[in-house]
């Protein structure tokens, strides 16, 4: 994004056209896949689909913010944490969130690693 334009896509990650066009690829600072997990993505199978989606199309350095409800519908732990690292959410200084609610719903925040290029060159990301 330049200048401060905005650039917003709704809809399906899972059963997007894959593979991802060169465009699509690595062009997002914030992915939210939030009420993904247990509706409509059943299956540890289409979880890890959501987050392989994710990690493609976000830039790196990005951030995911994951909101599921808790316990059951996702595993936090099959985001792959050699693509990710926990991230904290600002304000919160947690990098997981559990709301207090009779839905028990969960926020987690993760960076993608990688190289991030800046006008002073690049710098690694979660090391």
């Amino acid at each position: 994004m330049r200048n401060g334009e905005r650039s917003e896509i709704t809809g399906s990650l899972v059963w997007s056209p894959w593979p991802l066009t060169p465009p699509a690829r690595d062009k997002y600072d914030l992915v939210i896949a939030n009420g993904l997990f247990g509706f409509g993505t059943d299956s540890g199978e289409a979880n890890a689909a959501v987050i392989d989606a994710c990690h493609a199309v976000l830039k790196p350095g990005g951030r995911l913010l994951l909101g599921y409800s808790h316990p059951g519908t996702f595993d936090p732990g099959l985001v792959d944490l050699e693509r990710f690292r926990p991230a904290r959410i600002s304000g919160l200084d947690v990098d997981r969130y559990l709301t207090q609610n009779e839905n028990r719903h969960t926020f987690a925040c993760f960076t993608k690693v990688g190289q991030v290029v800046t006008t002073l060159g690049t710098r690694p990301i979660a090391t």
